[in-house]
């Protein structure tokens, strides 16, 4: 049954402020506001562009780190018949906001917001009824850039970032198993490999020709 007087944050008309559950309004970039992905930051190389792109806007982001407890906080919320990547998010987002979660902040977890006819269509209904079994009213649940959100009310650019990151990430992933591959020392190649992938960090944001020339002297040369 669900509980009328449970009231979860929203994001406004226009995806530019959050509403909190007492029904205050802030920026997205209020430092009340948190930006929480769920995926380790040393596991893919997407995550120092993504944190780049949250840093540079002034907005608080976090990784999570996966751990045995997790499933533990999933069996909490699912029944066993939900699809296996909404039990892992589901597990993680419970876990950190037990353990985490600070009076009055609002914590925006990042995850997946996709129409589709496989079980993440319905995921939105799901962390509805999830919110109101966790009971905090200042979180946000599977957080993620769409058209229909205007790309989460920072327009086309933001969510061309995002994109980006992620093609980058998986562009540097491909490299640095390539190299671990050929390498004697692969603990020393991974480590300068990062040391030069991290310089290319910073052209994300002076444009494309900046971008593909720190690219052809960085780590992919």
């Amino acid at each position: 049954m669900m509980n009328q007087n449970f009231k979860a944050a929203s994001f406004s008309e226009d995806f530019t402020h959050i509403i909190d559950g007492n029904g205050n309004k802030f920026t997205i970039d209020d430092q009340r506001v948190e930006h929480i992905w769920p995926i380790n930051q040393y596991m893919f190389n997407a995550t120092p562009f993504l944190k780049s792109i949250f840093e540079q806007r002034g907005w608080r982001i976090r990784f999570l780190e996966p751990t045995f407890d997790m499933m533990y906080y999933s069996k909490l919320l699912c029944s066993g018949r939900e699809c296996p990547s909404l039990n892992l998010f589901a597990g993680m987002y419970y876990e950190d906001i037990a353990k985490n979660y600070i009076k009055d902040e609002l914590f925006v977890y990042w995850g997946v917001e996709h129409a589709c006819p496989c079980q993440i269509g319905a995921w939105p209904d799901a962390w509805e009824v999830f919110s109101e079994r966790i009971g905090n009213p200042n979180v946000l649940y599977s957080v993620f850039t769409t058209l229909e959100n205007n790309y989460l009310g920072q327009g086309l650019e933001f969510g061309k970032d995002i994109v980006t990151a992620f093609v980058l990430g998986d562009l540097f992933d491909e490299a640095e198993w390539a190299l671990k591959i050929i390498s004697l020392d692969k603990e020393e190649a991974s480590g300068i490999f990062h040391e030069e992938m991290l310089k290319v960090v910073p052209n994300l944001h002076k444009g494309m020709q900046e971008l593909e020339s720190s690219l052809k002297n960085g780590p992919g040369r």
